[in-house]
């Protein structure tokens, strides 16, 4: 059995880091979201929790507009789309036809 030394783990742990958004993203990393499955790390999971609740208090309605691009054709958030375009409407005062 071969063991692990500590650069491999550090060397896997960095290339983990790097499949993940930024700490400092925004609502735009949501366009380079990996496809729903299973195989999807959950800092992605985290990342979009996190700007899910940045977006409810979002003021900017051109912000809103690049999640509502970014996530419309992801099914697995189209609760989130659903919020954000209802977000949008109200902040920009547009009434369902």
């Amino acid at each position: 059995m071969r063991s692990i030394t500590k650069n491999e783990g550090e060397t896997s742990e960095r290339r983990l880091e790097e499949l993940c958004p930024p700490e400092t993203s925004d609502e735009d990393a949501l366009d380079v979201e990996p496809p729903g499955d299973p195989s999807i790390l959950p800092c992605w999971g985290s990342f979009v929790g996190r700007t899910s609740r940045s977006l409810v208090t979002e003021t900017d309605p051109d912000a809103l507009a690049r999640a509502i691009l970014a996530t419309a054709e992801r099914t697995h958030r189209s609760g989130l789309t659903a919020s954000a375009v209802e977000t949008r409407r109200k902040r920009v005062a547009l009434t369902s036809s």
